[in-house]
């Protein structure tokens, strides 16, 4: 009972963070890390099957991947924090969740050092 009370409030306050997440990064932050799982996984599962299978099913079983990572994105961040919990765990949840952060992280401070620069380059910037 204990498990599943903890488990709970682990899954809300991931659920708090990623909304604060959304606000900085944008509410669809999290869509390509669903695709790109929902490919990996995809993929694994065509590794295993025999080359024939493999070819005869590949492009419907892709197509129906993508469909249902469109689906889990399609139910927000919500949807998205609670499938990468069943999904991943909490520790990898976690994990994937601040990796797209930090590469949400890089890429606005890449924008803002552009932006510096071309501001600075610009005709009459101070030296």
């Amino acid at each position: 009972m204990e498990h599943n009370h903890m488990t709970q409030f682990t899954l809300e306050r991931i659920q708090m963070t990623t909304q604060r997440l959304a606000r900085l990064y944008g509410d669809d932050f999290l869509d390509d890390l669903i695709h790109d799982l929902h490919e990996s996984i995809g993929a694994d599962a065509l590794n295993a099957l025999s080359d024939r299978d493999a070819n005869e099913s590949s492009d419907v079983f892709l197509d129906e991947i993508s469909v249902r990572a469109s689906e889990i994105n399609n139910q927000g961040l919500e949807g998205q924090v609670s499938w990468l919990f069943r999904t991943l765990g909490v520790c990898e949840a976690l994990r994937a969740i601040e990796g797209v952060a930090r590469e949400r992280d890089q890429q606005l401070k890449a924008v803002l050092r552009r932006g510096l620069a071309e501001e600075s380059a610009a005709p009459g910037a101070p030296a």
